[in-house]
């Protein structure tokens, strides 16, 4: 993959990801979180369904890292949407977009505890510094309490922790399944997931004639089902085929970060002040530090999946993992 098409990539998903906690934070004005998971997983179902009947997207559950696709699709949207979006219903949707800022650093941080590779004071200093920006932005926020609000950052952390366990599972995946088949499992699990979820609660369909009932609803969910749980993941999967976990979280982050701060300020209406840009400018220069070398110092050799994943190599500053490369791009080129 070139540094051209990686950037675009992520573009792609900074823009919509940006703009998703808006739509989100619109739809929870009328429907339960459950109910728009259950519509917007359920429409990237569709897509991703269409293109296997089209015969544009072989799909098997015969591959030999079949665990790795359950589990990647349970991470996420499963556990990690869930502590999002029901965050995201008790703060706003600018905090929402910072705390998700801190993914890249949790990614870190799992790597050193879990995964056995290296990180030097640079990375830790800049891990320091994202969440003493979150910690800023949240505490000095307007109507902090330690009451109902904390709820929301607790679910936003638990969402920060699923969300990078989620990226080394979807990489370790990506050496036996293209991002497309990836992403179909995560809109197929996610799908039935959140559809018990919402009989178990007694909600049954009811979501979808609220989606649909007004033409704001049913353009936010149409939006955050085609082009976030659909497209987006279809791009950040396939970066993950071929970047650094940690590297890919860092591209996508601080741009996600920008885009959903300044989204929310100009489109929900969202407070802001000095300590929104102070706290948002320590974020992204700790997530900026924490990407200038990344996969020059991971040490794939001590890591559990060390027989089956070779080290990294830099490429134009952008971590790739060139021993899947060329298997990667031949799959892909099937399913096109």
């Amino acid at each position: 993959m070139s540094k051209k098409t990686a950037m675009l990539l992520v573009l792609i998903t900074s823009s919509f990801w940006g703009l998703s906690f808006t739509a989100s934070n619109l739809l929870l004005r009328t429907m339960d979180p459950i109910m728009i998971l259950q519509v917007r997983w359920t429409i990237a179902s569709v897509i991703f369904g269409a293109m296997i009947l089209a015969g544009k997207l072989k799909f098997s559950l015969r591959g030999p890292g079949v665990k790795f696709l359950v589990l990647t699709a349970f991470l996420e949207p499963c556990i990690y949407s869930i502590g999002e979006t029901y965050g995201l219903q008790q703060i706003s949707p600018s905090l929402c977009s910072i705390f998700v800022a801190t993914i890249p650093c949790m990614s870190l941080i799992q790597g050193v505890l879990f995964f056995h590779r290296k990180a030097g004071w640079k990375r830790v200093a800049a891990i320091l510094l994202a969440f003493t920006g979150v910690g800023i932005t949240v505490v000095f926020a307007p109507g902090f309490q330690a009451g109902g609000r904390v709820v929301g950052y607790l679910l936003m952390l638990g969402a920060v922790i699923v969300g990078g366990l989620y990226s080394h599972s979807s990489s370790r995946a990506s050496r036996d399944y293209d991002a497309a088949s990836i992403t179909a499992m995560m809109a197929f699990e996610g799908m039935v997931w959140f559809h018990l979820i919402g009989f178990i609660k007694g909600d049954g369909l009811s979501g979808w004639r609220l989606a649909f009932s007004e033409p704001m609803n049913a353009a936010a969910v149409l939006f955050l089902g085609i082009c976030c749980s659909a497209g987006c993941y279809l791009a950040y999967n396939k970066l993950l085929a071929y970047l650094e976990p940690s590297a890919v979280n860092n591209l996508s982050g601080s741009s996600t970060t920008v885009i959903g701060v300044i989204a929310g300020i100009l489109l929900a209406g969202d407070s802001w002040g000095v300590y929104t840009v102070a706290g948002l400018a320590l974020t992204l220069l700790g997530v900026w530090l924490t990407s200038r070398d990344l996969g020059l110092e991971e040490d794939h050799a001590s890591s559990p999946f060390a027989a089956k994943i070779t080290p990294a190599q830099p490429v134009k500053s952008i971590a790739v993992n060139p021993a899947a490369k060329q298997t990667r791009e031949s799959r892909d080129a099937a399913c096109r």
